[in-house]
C-alpha cells in the first residue's frame, strides 16, 4: 500500500486517522468482506476438491454410495449440505481497542455441523478410526494476499 500526503495539514490528518487503525481494522472485519473472501475460497476447496487435491473416494465409499442411490458426485458434497455451511460461514470476530481478529474454522461451524463434518476436515473419525483428510476450511496462500489487498484499499479509503 502507498500512501501519498501533500502538506504538513494532511500529515497531520492523516496521523490522527492512522492512531484509529485498529479501528478502521476492525470495522473492515464487521463490514463483512473478510468472510466473503474466505467463502469464495472455502467454496473453490469444494470445487477443486480440495488445495492440495483431496485423495479420492475409498472402494467401500463408493460401494456404499451406490447402495444409498447416491451418484457419483464430487467429494463430501452427496446432499450440499456441508458445503452450503462451510461457504456461509463466518469468522469470529474478537475486537479490542489495540486489536481485531477474525478467526475460521472448524470451531465456527454450528456444533451438530461439526460433529458431523469434522472428522473429515481433521483426518480423525469420531471413534478414532482414519479418514482422510480432506479439508475444506483451510487458509491459502492467496487468501492472505487478497486479505492484505482487501484490508489495504480499506484503509486508503477510511484515511483519506
Amino acid at each position: 500500500m502507498r500512501i501519498t500526503i501533500d502538506g504538513i495539514e494532511n500529515l497531520e490528518r492523516t496521523l490522527k486517522k492512522l492512531k484509529y487503525l485498529g479501528r478502521i481494522a476492525g470495522q473492515w472485519m464487521n463490514s463483512g468482506e473478510p468472510d466473503r473472501i474466505m467463502q469464495r475460497s472455502f467454496l473453490e476447496n469444494f470445487r477443486l476438491q480440495g488445495r492440495p487435491r483431496w485423495l479420492p473416494l475409498s472402494r467401500e465409499t463408493i460401494l456404499d454410495r451406490e447402495y444409498r442411490d447416491y451418484d457419483d458426485g464430487p467429494i463430501l458434497q452427496r446432499s450440499g449440505q456441508l458445503m452450503d455451511k462451510v461457504t456461509s460461514l463466518k469468522g469470529a470476530t474478537n475486537i479490542s481497542d489495540n486489536w481485531s481478529q477474525i478467526v475460521w474454522g472448524i470451531k465456527g461451524l454450528p456444533s451438530d455441523v461439526r460433529k458431523k463434518f469434522g472428522p473429515n476436515q481433521i483426518g480423525k473419525g469420531r471413534n478414532g478410526q482414519h479418514l482422510p483428510a480432506r479439508p475444506m476450511i483451510g487458509f491459502q496462500k492467496k487468501d492472505g494476499k487478497v486479505l492484505v489487498t482487501s484490508l489495504a484499499n480499506w484503509i486508503a479509503k477510511s484515511i483519506k
